[in-house]
């Protein structure tokens, strides 16, 4: 029938069904919709500043996507699994032994200087102070900081005179510090730079980075640091020397496969769990704790 006069009729009513249907279409398509993460670019982890460029990168720090992608995603390997179990048992079936070896522990030579433990503790504790200031929080997830504290934390004990303590960190802070040095330079650095994506003048850019201030103090300096804190006071070294050392390698595998990791933040890639050659890489981690060991015991 007509339109009543000065009314318009609607030529195609929506009722209440037809409102409630067109609402569930709407959030259908936006629950299809991929959304989008932000996250802190790779560099900001290691200390570097700046952000992406649309359309490109601006980071002389690749991302970790540019990583192989069979390396990054996908299920562990069962040689993983067999490996970081095993190794957590003998952690646990030696730590008696080790106890025992650090209770007869040989006591350090003199010659230390605790105005210089307080000097070097000092400086180490500044350039902390510099990290979290500029950086923030992020470059503390990485082991290069964990060691880096741990040398920091030693130095500190001496200048305090809380000697027990500073020994029971004394091989740990070394051998951190010596792999953190080691496998960036010998083992990163060149995988960085051969797949970095800006070719040429990207690996420029990465160099230059590596040369900053801050990456100079914790991946280079830290190492000459710690072996003349060392050989300063020396003292033979012990099986549970070694094994605190390990123990903390392997409670920072665990934080980095379980956490890091699944995050996406593929600091080192020659951890990942999924190739059937990760406990070659494990293994040969492992090798260097002992060497060191063995080298500065």
């Amino acid at each position: 029938p007509p339109a009543p006069h000065g009314t318009q009729r609607n030529p195609s009513p929506m009722g209440a069904h037809d409102v409630r249907n067109s609402e569930a279409s709407v959030e259908a398509n936006e629950e299809s919709t991929p959304k989008l993460i932000h996250r802190k670019k790779s560099g900001a982890f290691v200390g570097e500043e700046g952000e992406k460029e649309e359309g490109g990168l601006k980071n002389s720090f690749p991302d970790f996507e540019f990583l192989p992608e069979h390396l990054r995603i996908g299920p562990w390997s069962p040689a993983a699994f067999v490996f970081i179990g095993c190794f957590g048992i003998w952690l646990v079936c030696t730590a008696a032994s080790a106890l025992d070896a650090a209770a007869a522990r040989a006591a350090p030579t003199e010659g230390r200087s605790r105005e210089l433990d307080a000097l070097v503790a000092l400086y180490c504790g500044g350039i902390n102070v510099y990290v979290l200031a500029r950086y923030g929080r992020y470059p503390y997830a990485s082991y290069t900081m964990l060691a880096y504290l741990l040398l920091t934390t030693r130095h500190a004990c001496l200048a305090l005179g809380i000697v027990g303590a500073a020994e029971v960190i004394r091989f740990p802070a070394l051998a951190m510090a010596s792999i953190t040095a080691g496998v960036w330079w010998v083992v990163l650095v060149p995988i960085l730079c051969s797949i970095h994506p800006q070719g040429a003048e990207g690996r420029k850019e990465f160099m230059k980075f590596n040369f900053s201030f801050f990456l100079l103090n914790v991946h280079l300096l830290n190492l000459p640091l710690a072996i003349l804190d060392h050989t300063r006071s020396w003292r033979p070294l012990h099986f549970g020397d070694l094994w605190l050392t390990l123990a903390i390698a392997f409670a920072y595998v665990l934080f980095y496969l379980n956490v890091l990791d699944k995050m996406g933040l593929h600091f080192y890639i020659i951890l990942s769990p999924r190739p059937w050659w990760c406990a070659i890489s494990y293994a040969g981690i492992l090798g260097a704790y002992v060497l060191l060991y063995r080298f500065f015991g």
